[in-house]
């Protein structure tokens, strides 16, 4: 599930992501999406980040909650998308059965 969603502008010069009044905080999980055909250089579309860095205007991205920053490259334009982790229903528990298949309790 998705909420929070915006526009930004990546710069290599501090590795940051600009967008105004974004609404993100530290720990956040966020989804970035090319606004043309591509993300600028060392961001991946298939990659959930966490946020780091984070400032009324500005923001950074992280493989790991609270850990250095990603490497931005080459400027370039950008969306994101905040993610948030939804709860699986009580009692659900999966357990492996097979390499191939998957047992539900009950």
């Amino acid at each position: 599930n998705t909420e929070v969603k915006g526009v930004g502008s990546a710069a290599n010069t501090g590795d940051v992501i600009t967008s105004y009044a974004h609404g993100l905080v530290n720990t956040d999980r966020v989804l970035l999406v090319p606004v043309h055909e591509a993300l600028p250089a060392g961001l991946s579309s298939s990659t959930l980040y966490y946020v780091v860095g984070a400032t009324t205007d500005t923001f950074q991205v992280s493989l790991t909650s609270g850990g250095a920053a990603v490497a931005i490259t080459a400027d370039g334009e950008l969306q994101f998308e905040k993610v948030v982790p939804q709860p699986s229903p009580s009692g659900l528990t999966l357990v492996p059965q097979t390499t191939t298949g998957v047992k539900f309790p009950g």
